[in-house]
């Protein structure tokens, strides 16, 4: 979940199949779109697929929703020192 808040697209799919399936989180479409929509923006394929199909199976106010969250959603930055090689371990 980390990884998708910072904007990764892989994590991003990854976490709208859980949240679409109920695995280990809640079932919850609108949170399944809103992820799905997102990984689509980065370019992933399968993701616009999946997104544009749940699209359907989605109420107009669910849809709304959802939407809204994909509007509002800012990746949340990362710590440069974490991923920096020369401050591994100190």
């Amino acid at each position: 979940s980390q990884a998708a808040e910072r904007g990764l697209a892989d994590s991003q799919f990854n976490l709208a199949v859980l949240h679409e399936n109920g695995l280990g989180v809640d079932a919850d479409m609108r949170q399944a779109y809103k992820w799905l929509s997102l990984a689509a923006r980065s370019g992933d394929k399968e993701a616009t697929r999946r997104r544009d199909i749940m699209k359907g199976k989605l109420q107009a106010n669910e849809l709304a929703e959802a939407e809204a969250m994909v509007r509002t959603f800012k990746a949340r930055s990362t710590d440069a020192l974490v991923n920096d090689a020369r401050t591994a371990g100190e």
